[in-house]
């Protein structure tokens, strides 16, 4: 007999008496503070509202759908499961070791992993796909993944704090890392992939003025699928570590903290790294008989 999971009393105390209310207030505080300064280093290169739409439509868009995508799949899940498994005193149990690493496994990579990694992402290409055209630097590209991986990030906390009642500070430790590292880890990817989006440009403004190409045009989305592969695999099997070993729940919040400090740091010192720059430097790496002058001669930049 195998027990999967943890008690559902444990660490109950009733929200309703405020004991949880300092943690979300000091999510909260820090979502706007770390906004406000993704803001001020962007320095209002784009519309304001235009951000604040992302916020509250792709984030509480994206929220609302996995809560409704993941209620129906741990339904079916469950379903399906059914025989395998039974309650006591709180308590999951599993008949088999393989039935209760199959149930963690497909419940934290895909029902988890994958559809609120995908779906936040999903929300973010249907709002900046159109004019993805005029993300240009490291910054720009990053903040409207940031903007949905925060407002997520505060509206499941909030359930799982007043409607669940776990932890509050152990949520409030997954704040600082979990969807906010996640996002800016994948703003990277995003990032690499506006830079081929240019390279591909160069490679069509220079097959239009004559310029034999040795090379191939690349393939721009491929960043794209590495970036959502990395967080699917980092999100899954950080919530399955936290199925099967509740008593890491410390060294967990540690390692969220410290990721996100290292990505908040490559982000800032990043910031001001451009598309169009980087896509340039890289087409005279690959054609090193032409300088950047030679091209903007040629009308290729």
């Amino acid at each position: 007999m195998f027990c999967f999971s943890y008690n559902d009393k444990y660490d109950i105390i009733n929200a309703k008496e405020g004991v949880y209310m300092l943690p979300m207030i000091v999510i909260i505080l820090f979502a706007i503070i770390f906004l406000g300064l993704m803001f001020i280093l962007n320095k209002g290169k784009n519309n304001i509202k235009h951000y604040l739409l992302i916020a509250v439509i792709g984030g509480i868009i994206s929220a609302f759908a996995c809560l409704f995508v993941e209620q129906f799949s741990g339904f079916l899940l469950d379903t399906f499961f059914s025989e395998f498994y039974y309650y006591k005193n709180g308590y999951l149990y599993f008949e088999t070791y393989l039935s209760m690493f199959l149930y963690s496994f497909i419940d934290c990579l895909i029902l988890t992993g994958l559809v609120e990694e995908g779906v936040k992402y999903l929300t973010v290409f249907s709002l900046t796909e159109k004019n993805q055209h005029r993300l240009y630097t490291y910054l720009e590209c990053v903040i409207p993944i940031i903007l949905i991986g925060v407002v997520f990030a505060v509206i499941e906390d909030y359930l799982y704090i007043f409607e669940y009642e776990t932890s509050g500070w152990i949520r409030a430790s997954i704040f600082f890392g979990g969807h906010n590292a996640w996002s800016m880890l994948f703003g990277y990817f995003y990032y690499r992939y506006r830079v081929r989006t240019e390279v591909n440009n160069l490679y069509y403004q220079a097959k239009k003025k004559g310029i034999k190409l040795r090379y191939k045009m690349l393939n721009k989305r491929k960043p794209i699928y590495i970036g959502m592969l990395i967080v699917v695999l980092m999100h899954g099997i950080y919530n399955f570590i936290s199925y099967h070993f509740l008593a890491i729940n410390v060294l967990k919040g540690i390692l969220n903290v410290g990721l996100f400090v290292v990505l908040l740091i490559y982000t800032i010192s990043s910031r001001k790294k451009n598309a169009k720059e980087d896509a340039l430097k890289y087409f005279v790496k690959m054609y090193p008989e032409y300088t950047e002058e030679q091209l903007k001669e040629m009308e290729i930049v």
